[in-house]
């Protein structure tokens, strides 16, 4: 019995020196994007791949794509964003927003949107503490505010 425990100290002892200093990412991915028709207009299409990182991080990132979409017949997005969703320690972390642009047209009028790392950051009741980047609308770049969040996630 103790040879066994030996062998498998010694094998065990050489797969820890042999593999590198790092954990790599497990992930699984969307094998195909999932769509969505709106009766009031468009499709949304999602890819997304989920990602553990380390004992307790897990990441979740996607890319999301709207062919002129109305959810009330209001107004229309088309385009694409990127979206990274961070969990740490059972509770959301962070969500990020990236690339673009959304184009929005509201009563005629098109808004070009583009996210640059827009993050908002959560403790662990998923209360905003925290935004930081910025958004792009058509040239004009203004700095990150707590109330995007309300309107990314109607």
């Amino acid at each position: 019995m103790n040879l066994l425990r030996a062998l498998l100290a010694v094998l065990l002892l050489g797969l820890g020196a042999s593999s590198p200093a790092y954990a790599q990412d497990l992930c699984t991915s969307s094998p195909k994007p999932l769509t969505a028709d709106y009766p009031s207009g468009g499709v949304i299409s999602l890819s997304y791949r989920i990602c553990v990182s380390g004992l307790s991080a897990i990441y979740w990132d996607s890319s999301m794509t709207y062919n002129d979409v109305s959810f009330d017949g209001s107004y229309r997005i088309s385009g694409t964003v990127d979206m990274r969703l961070n969990w740490d320690k059972d509770a959301i972390g962070s969500l990020t927003f990236r690339n673009g642009p959304l184009t929005f047209t509201v009563g005629g009028k098109q808004y070009a949107v583009t996210f640059n790392d827009l993050t908002f950051s959560f403790n662990d009741r998923f209360q905003l503490q925290t935004t930081t980047g910025t958004l792009t609308i058509n040239g004009v770049t203004v700095g990150a505010d707590n109330a995007y969040l309300a309107y990314l996630l109607r």
